[in-house]
């Protein structure tokens, strides 16, 4: 009985929240990102990185962001696709940006146990953000953005060198 109370436990736990599937041009990651995350999809990531997620882990979302940046990879959200919160850090490694404009983009600072604490983790997030050519408007906007709150990055704000489609 004990036995199959555990195997219970074990199937009803959650596995890995965000998913990665393969297409021909790449990875679609969707979903929430979740801490261990990044073990799964690092070794997925190629070609174009695709997200819809509403964010997650700052911690994996990072892991994922510096894999993409040191591969040299093109990050999408699709038409009507969202990359909010940590997703963020992942699509604006990419080095190539492309985005529609019916994707939705959306930024806050981190959250953390404590706020001193998530100041000093925004702040890093925001010079690697400045660091990979965001512009200094949408890094500050993330910073002035409470955590329990999201602003959505207009298409007038992106960088000039993302590839904005209709």
């Amino acid at each position: 009985m004990r036995a199959l109370a555990l195997a219970l436990i074990v199937a009803a736990s959650p596995a890995a929240a965000m998913q990665a599937f393969d297409i021909n041009s790449g990875v679609v990651l969707q979903g929430r990102i979740e801490s261990g995350d990044e073990a799964a999809i690092l070794p997925k990531l190629r070609g174009v990185v695709e997200l819809n997620s509403p964010g997650g882990s700052v911690a994996a979302a990072l892991a994922i962001a510096e894999t993409v940046r040191k591969r040299g990879l093109t990050t999408y959200v699709p038409p009507e696709g969202r990359c909010y919160s940590a997703c963020t850090l992942i699509w604006f490694a990419g080095a190539r940006r492309i985005a529609h404009s019916t994707s939705y983009i959306g930024i806050h600072r981190a959250s953390a146990e404590t706020e001193a604490f998530a100041d000093v983790v925004s702040r890093a997030l925001a010079a690697r953000l400045l660091a990979w050519g965001t512009p200094r408007a949408i890094v500050d906007a993330m910073l002035a953005t409470p955590n329990s709150s999201l602003r959505a990055v207009r298409a007038d704000e992106l960088p000039a060198d993302v590839e904005l489609r209709p």
